[in-house]
């Protein structure tokens, strides 16, 4: 097992650890809707400098300062972007807590997800924003979203590491072309977000081409397993 990935799903687990014990004993859906519910409230409620937002996993300062130097944000532009910025980070937490779990679910769902809060950021953008104003916002979601996509492919491979008891050169070539799948089906979201059915296609055609391969690198057993995920993955989606 990769200890490295281990010790980062850790700390970023630490975060949601004191709001897990409450759930033990619920079931699987009913246990991520309440889940979602709580750090929903949380993230509401609590004031911004309360939450973890500067940890090394959630921390928005770096974004941040990248949006301020590209896009040249002036102190004006920054007293509009900052807490808006803050708030997608919040909403892109919650995909995370979604998709994370002992099994984390890199699936179709997760793109839908994506599609649909992307399609829904772009709906809040304000039209009183200028163009660059604009820009910077898509930046720093964009931003905020491959990091969170990448943690729940880490999350995943670290998962089928122990699922499928891979062996160290398993391990490395799925954890890279899964890292290349989510990246360029992310960077697909963002370019063709206006173009459904063609981003739908295109995001088929990576999907495919990833279990193709996934199916070289795997034995028939755990070929086996590994298309087992899938199914659960459907049954519980066709479920809610």
């Amino acid at each position: 097992m990769n200890v490295r990935k281990l010790n980062k799903k850790e700390e970023r687990g630490s975060i949601l650890s004191s709001f897990r014990i409450w759930f033990t004993g619920i079931s699987p859906c009913r246990l991520n809707v309440l889940k979602s519910l709580l750090i929903l409230s949380i993230l509401l409620f609590i004031p911004a400098e309360s939450y973890p937002q500067d940890s090394e996993s959630f921390g928005v300062k770096s974004i941040i300062n990248e949006v301020k130097r590209k896009f040249r944000l002036n102190a004006q532009d920054l007293r509009r972007l900052v807490p808006l910025i803050k708030k997608e980070n919040k909403n892109v937490i919650l995909i995370y807590l979604r998709f994370d779990g002992d099994e984390p679910d890199y699936s179709a769902a997760l793109w839908d997800e994506i599609i649909e809060q992307r399609t829904a950021f772009e709906a809040r953008l304000d039209v009183d924003f200028t163009n660059r104003q604009k820009a910077a916002l898509r930046a720093a979601r964009t931003e905020l979203e491959r990091r969170v996509i990448g943690f729940v492919v880490e999350d995943y491979v670290t998962f089928l590491d122990k699922f499928l008891e891979l062996n160290g050169l398993e391990f490395e070539v799925i954890d890279r072309l899964l890292n290349l799948e989510y990246k360029k089906k992310h960077q697909l979201v963002v370019r063709y977000l206006s173009d459904p059915p063609f981003l739908e296609a295109e995001l088929q055609k990576l999907s495919e081409k990833t279990a193709y391969w996934m199916e070289k690198i795997l034995s028939r057993e755990q070929w086996r397993l590994y298309r087992s995920l899938s199914t659960e993955n459907e049954t519980v989606v066709a479920s809610l």
